[in-house]
């Protein structure tokens, strides 16, 4: 019988991709203003505190970067409830029990596309449920919501995450990422914009990516470094990903180039 449950679990769609990459998140020191304050609303304690956190930005401004250096990101509207539960299904338990004995029961529920019906019958409803609770952080990322569905799919998942995450118990945490949209303004979730960083943290982290990123050019020093990152824009902040120097060819000409840019 068991077998069985774990087969039909198996119908339910998890979304390609999902998951973390390391060689999107952030360069080893930089992006570190805006982690350690995620990090310090993931772990608080506090009564109040709110559950979810809308990370927002125009595009190359580094809203992945710290997606992927939080935790795990989600993807595509119509599969994200069902990849978060089986993610957490593998490290709860009593979660994977849960769903085994739904999709047993109701096995039409593993496909389908209600977002509504994903969130109560695969997370809500199961965690809610689960005997004593969850003692430690549950952090759940949810990265480019603006860009993995329409505006109809979304405007479901906005209702949720403003009025029914807070129903979960207070271990759950859920960042976003976005850019600036009117209708996630208008959800009422809590805001942190990338633009609210401030100028000595950008400037820490445009100075330490220009360094590693042009390590090894001749003639290029730390005060060659300091000069390029307050003359660079196309960095976004310095939060740049580890994937960008995969390509990183340099020819004399693009030495010279950028040795006379940072004078």
């Amino acid at each position: 019988m068991n077998d069985f449950s774990d087969a039909l679990l198996t119908r339910i769609p998890y979304a390609d991709g999902a998951g973390i990459d390391t060689t999107k998140a952030c360069l080893e020191g930089t992006g570190t203003e805006i982690l350690d304050e995620i990090k310090g609303w993931v772990t608080t304690t506090h009564a109040n505190a709110l559950q979810v956190l809308w990370l927002s930005g125009p595009a190359g401004t580094g809203k992945s970067a710290i997606a992927h250096s939080a935790t795990t990101p989600s993807t595509r509207h119509e599969r994200l409830f069902p990849t978060i539960a089986l993610d957490l299904a593998a490290r709860i338990p009593s979660l994977k029990d849960s769903l085994n004995k739904l999709t047993t029961s109701q096995p039409a529920i593993a496909t389908t596309a209600d977002v509504t019906q994903q969130w109560r019958k695969f997370l809500q409803e199961p965690l809610t449920n689960i005997p004593g609770g969850i003692a430690e952080p549950v952090v759940i990322v949810i990265d480019a919501l603006d860009e993995s569905g329409g505006p109809l799919s979304r405007s479901h998942i906005l209702s949720i995450l403003a009025s029914d995450v807070p129903k979960l118990q207070s271990s759950f945490r859920i960042p976003f990422t976005s850019r600036p949209l009117l209708d996630i303004g208008a959800s009422g979730v809590r805001l942190e914009s990338m633009d609210k960083l401030s100028q000595p943290s950008t400037k820490h982290d445009t100075q330490f990516y220009s360094s590693w990123r042009l390590q090894g050019v001749e003639g290029l020093g730390n005060q060659g470094f300091t000069q390029l990152a307050w003359k660079s824009e196309v960095y976004s902040n310095g939060r740049a990903s580890r994937a960008n120097a995969s390509n990183m060819h340099w020819d004399s000409l693009q030495k010279e180039s950028v040795l006379k840019n940072s004078r």
